[in-house]
């Protein structure tokens, strides 16, 4: 009970005091609580301050107008009073809420119209008037808009619909203001049109849209060619994401929406938005790792409750709230519901967040703009050019002369270019691939080839027609190859990303290697296989319309599944004795490789899963090192439950391997007891079947979950045996366990022990060519240098452990030392070393429940007061109670209770000083952990936290 109240005394609200930090607004007031709020912190005040200032400047500012009215409407986040939709008391308030937000909708559309917006404000207003039918004021809006499009035939037809409605249903006339407005565009009144041209002042000039000066803080993919044509849409599109924060480019495959979204992006980047976010879903082939793609694209890394939605999202919100930018979702017709989802949900959270999305199919998200992508332009223009000044033709041109270097046309050439890039309908890929053919086709033969073979895709909509024109245009291409090439280009479709030359030949049955060299080349140079040389080896790749249209021709013979199953076994051979791979002398090259091929073995996974499930199992276990070395702890989890569900449950090694890496997965995202009964599953079945490696990875976890709930002692006997079970099996200690057992023996302030461990580490590590088990040693080592003073040795020993780490790419061991290096630099006085630790540690950590962040709070409250910031400092002691209290762990218990009684006497409150000291003193006393008070050089007081990650 005294332990109690000294962990919560700090937080404690006695008599009216204000809870926790300064600026809290809750209240203790007999009998309960009560929440004070000034105006400004409830959303419907803000909104009716917002409209009112909005309506203020909108006569001569309709810029800043729109700006307020935007954020105005941002503030809704569904209907008015939700939660009490039947609730009778509410009904007045709800209406009244509702009719001040169409009130601000038709502001902002009078806005948009004075901006001269008049063709972008056309559907959303005819959708508006469909839901509103007697709303006069929006149909007012309407026919302005269609008069300035230079449709009367419309405006005055939407007039005439209006009047018939209320004749037949209501049985009155428009208002005189509409019979005015209706006269109006009948003599064409100039008072129709705007008395200027209002724009906003930081919008980017429409004559540069279209360059692409070297622009920061975007992670778009930089392109190999020009951009050609495409201006009005260019313009249209930067436009429409000025005015609307979700806008969906659609169109069908090849119409060139990704490029055309990148350009538009680059325009923005410095004019509109602080940053862009570029968000490939092309790869992503299962929808539940789409939240995952779109937080790692924004710079941070995946969540490990995946039952849990919202813990993701919500952190993305918390990454993305205070920021000004626009993220570019990319090729999302495999995953539409999953990208409605997110990107419906962010848009809500986060006010400052645009979002441009491309896709074949509508998001249907409320408050989505849709752009439907035309062809491009096929018609030339008089006394400029002739037939090579349209958009298509030059596109043609400029990708003739890629292929064929020196390709000048003639005025023949010119006239097949013309009647080429017609029949084309002007699609983009189309007309690339159709140039390409100039390195073996003289222009006017592919002029009557593409005559011929597309003569019957006439007729049926726009829509459909571009789909069939670009299908048959790679139908052609296809028809181009033969034999082995062919096969080999369908068999290609399976691959989910880009590929190595190895894995080529083995899903094509190709066993020559040179064969397959030459048929790969082939492909390269007939434009149907792409090379991708950015990485460490070079990979190649399929356009997704052509791996779409390799894929139907596969399954039209009846191939596609012989050739899944190559494919999986191939990559089932990559992953299998993973554990080895990744822990030998050679795991940075193989952590790559992995890496690289990602896609496919998510690809490869789903197959196994469904057809072999042990053969699943296998993979999944494998793949164990390779997802927590990544910190790919959701991903881990997902492919495992489902391995282990669709397996058959007998007992096997397999089995005790995958249920040793769920448990691990399991602690990691914070389901400790989840965690422990997995772990203890895994333990039997190795025991049962004879697997002292999966045994000491399961002993290993039990470890772990003891520790987390402070059971030191007994997680020390499950490391133990689980050394004991690997040196069995192999002769070899485990650096993981090793690791493990230093950090208890930290934790037991055995600094004679914690020695003792390290040369048994290096010793293990040496003999078995495991450099992280050297940079293991060196971070353990570290700490004993701190409780000796040698600073200096200690941020070296760091350092190297650091370098190691980088250099494998290992986020969770990056993530500790950078917590250990944030503590040296506390202990040296350097603060500004301590938030740059800090800061990419927590970013890499992002992945772990909040409490399992306290080492880093411990060193952020410290250096908080440091510079007397006693709100942050109070804030961080926040979340290590969180954690105290969820573990009850002694060191940290003890930790907590110290940089407690440091916080209470800087704020001079000394009888909370002395019960937290005097706490703190018993619990360090009853887990001999004093010794870890040390002095820094600068001569303060300070207890040493150990940074560490548990190692699976």
């Amino acid at each position: 009970m005294a332990l109690t109240y000294a962990i919560l005394g700090p937080l404690e609200v006695l008599d009216g005091e204000r809870v926790g930090t300064a600026d809290t607004r809750l209240k203790t007031r007999s009998p309960g609580y009560v929440l004070e709020l000034a105006p400004r912190d409830v959303d419907a005040h803000r909104f009716r301050q917002l409209v009112e200032d909005a309506r203020a400047v909108l006569p001569h500012d309709p810029a800043q107008a729109r700006r307020l009215l935007v954020a105005a409407l941002a503030l809704w986040r569904g209907p008015a009073l939700g939660d009490f939709e039947y609730a009778e008391f509410a009904a007045a308030e709800i209406r009244g809420l509702e009719e001040e937000r169409l009130a601000a909708i038709e502001l902002l559309h009078t806005a948009e119209l004075a901006l001269e917006h008049h063709l972008e404000v056309i559907p959303k207003l005819s959708s508006l008037v469909t839901e509103h039918p007697y709303r006069e004021q929006l149909h007012a809006l309407l026919i302005t808009a269609l008069y300035r499009s230079g449709r009367q035939a419309d405006a005055l037809r939407a007039y005439q619909d209006l009047r018939r409605r209320l004749r037949d249903d209501l049985g009155i006339d428009p208002s005189p203001e509409l019979v005015a407005l209706e006269t109006e565009v009948l003599l064409q009144s100039g008072s129709l049109q705007p008395s200027a041209r209002a724009r906003r002042h930081d919008a980017p000039d429409r004559g540069d849209v279209g360059r692409r000066a070297p622009i920061p803080n975007h992670n778009l993919p930089a392109h190999l060619t020009r951009f050609v044509g495409r201006v009005n849409e260019l313009a249209v599109v930067v436009e429409l994401i000025e005015a609307n924060r979700l806008v969906t480019v659609v169109g069908a495959g090849g119409a060139g929406k990704t490029r055309l979204a990148v350009e538009v992006a680059s325009s923005l980047v410095t004019a509109l938005v602080d940053r862009v976010v570029f968000v490939d879903l092309a790869t992503v082939i299962d929808s539940e790792l789409v939240d995952q793609a779109v937080f790692a694209a924004a710079g941070a890394t995946e969540l490990p409750h995946r039952s849990v939605r919202e813990s993701l999202v919500e952190h993305l919100v918390d990454h993305l709230v205070d920021h000004n930018l626009l993220i570019v979702l990319d090729n999302c017709e495999h995953v539409t519901r999953a990208a409605a989802s997110i990107a419906g949900y962010i848009l809500s959270q986060a006010t400052g967040l645009r979002i441009l999305a491309t896709s074949q199919h509508v998001l249907k998200v409320s408050g989505e703009t849709v752009y439907p992508i035309p062809p491009m332009a096929t018609s030339s223009t008089p006394g400029a050019g002739g037939e090579l000044s349209s958009e298509a033709a030059r596109l043609f041109v400029d990708h003739a002369q890629r292929a064929r270097p020196g390709f000048v046309p003639t005025a023949d050439d010119a006239a097949h270019i013309g009647a080429i890039v017609r029949q084309l309908d002007g699609i983009p890929l189309a007309i690339e691939l159709a140039a390409a053919r100039t390195r073996m086709m003289m222009v006017s033969d592919i002029a009557s080839h593409l005559t011929s073979r597309l003569s019957i895709l006439t007729g049926g909509s726009s829509t459909v027609r571009r789909q069939e024109t670009l299908e048959a245009t790679v139908a052609w291409s296809y028809d181009l190859t033969q034999g082995r090439e062919r096969d080999l280009f369908s068999s290609l479709s399976i691959f989910a990303g880009a590929f190595a030359h190895d894995a080529a030949a083995a899903v094509g049955g190709i066993d020559d290697p040179i064969e397959a060299f030459e048929l790969m080349g082939r492909l390269v140079d007939k434009s149907l296989v792409f090379v991708d040389a950015t990485g460490d080896e070079i990979r190649y790749r399929l356009l997704e319309t052509l791996r779409i249209f390799g894929a139907a021709r596969l399954a039209e013979r009846g191939e596609d599944q012989p050739v899944a199953a190559r494919h999986a076994r191939h990559h089932l051979t990559l992953v299998r004795g993973g554990d080895d791979l990744l822990g030998g002398p050679d795991q940075g090259i193989w952590q790559r490789r992995f890496r690289s091929s990602a896609p496919d073995l998510r690809t490869a996974l789903d197959w196994l899963i469904t057809r072999r499930p042990d053969e699943a199992l296998v993979a999944a276990a494998g793949l164990g090192r390779y997802w927590y070395r990544e910190g790919s702890f959701v991903e881990g989890t997902v492919f495992l439950e489902r391995a282990l569900g669709a397996a058959n449950e007998t007992s096997s090694s397999e089995r005790a391997h995958a249920l040793r890496w769920l448990a691990g997965f399991k602690y990691l995202s914070g389901l400790v007891d989840e965690s422990r009964r997995i772990g203890i599953e895994a333990v039997a079945l190795a025991r049962e079947v004879g697997d002292h490696v999966a045994l000491s990875g399961s002993l290993n976890l039990l470890g772990m979950a003891a520790e987390s709930d402070g059971e030191l002692r007994d997680a020390l006997a499950y490391y133990e045996e689980a050394v004991d079970a690997e040196e069995r099996s192999s002769g070899h200690k485990p650096a993981a366990v090793l690791w493990n057992i230093g950090v208890v023996c930290v934790d037991l302030a055995d600094i004679g022990g914690v020695e003792k461990i390290v040369q048994v580490l290096r010793d293990a590590s040496q003999s078995g060519g495991a450099v992280v088990g050297l940079a293991n040693a060196d971070l353990l080592q570290s700490h004993v240098a701190i409780v000796s003073g040698d600073l200096q040795s200690a941020r070296e020993l760091a350092a190297r452990a650091l370098a190691v780490f980088s250099r494998l790419g290992s986020e969770p061991d990056i993530a500790q030392a950078n917590e250990r290096l944030a503590e040296i630099s506390g202990l040296e006085g350097d603060l500004a070393g301590v938030d740059r630790h800090l800061t990419v540690a927590s970013e890499l950590e992002a992945d772990l429940d909040p409490k399992h962040h306290w080492r880093a709070n411990l060193v952020r409250s410290r250096r908080a007061l440091a510079t007397g910031d006693i709100a942050s400092a109070t804030a961080s002691l926040g979340h290590v109670l969180l954690a105290a209290v969820d573990c009850e762990h002694p060191f940290l218990l003890s930790s907590f209770l110290h940089e407690t009684s440091r916080l209470a006497f800087i704020e001079g409150r000394c009888h909370r000083c002395r019960v937290a000291h005097r706490h703190g003193r018993a619990d360090c006393r009853a887990t001999g952990s004093d010794a870890r008070r040390v002095r820094s050089r600068r001569g303060s007081r300070a207890a040493c936290v150990p940074g560490r990650s548990a190692r699976c």
